[in-house]
């Protein structure tokens, strides 16, 4: 899956005129369910930096266990 996400969030990327957002349900949690997607948020903003734009925000300070990452262009 993670292989998979990686490929998605690239192509999303490279069709985007100024860039793309998306949301994924964070492993910093007490739980989880087996038939969910969770991904490290420091695994995912190393993978953002390096292979697709230095211009990241990262959104992990609501509630809900699931973080936001907002890739730019510039």
């Amino acid at each position: 899956m993670d292989e998979f996400a990686y490929k998605l969030i690239k192509k999303m990327f490279d069709f985007s005129n100024y860039g793309v957002a998306f949301n994924i349900m964070s492993t910093k949690v007490n739980y989880k369910e087996s038939h969910l997607y969770y991904h490290d948020p420091l695994q995912m903003f190393s993978y953002c930096l390096s292979e697709i734009t230095r211009y990241i925000r990262v959104e992990h300070s609501y509630p809900a266990y699931e973080y936001t990452i907002y890739l730019y262009k510039q």
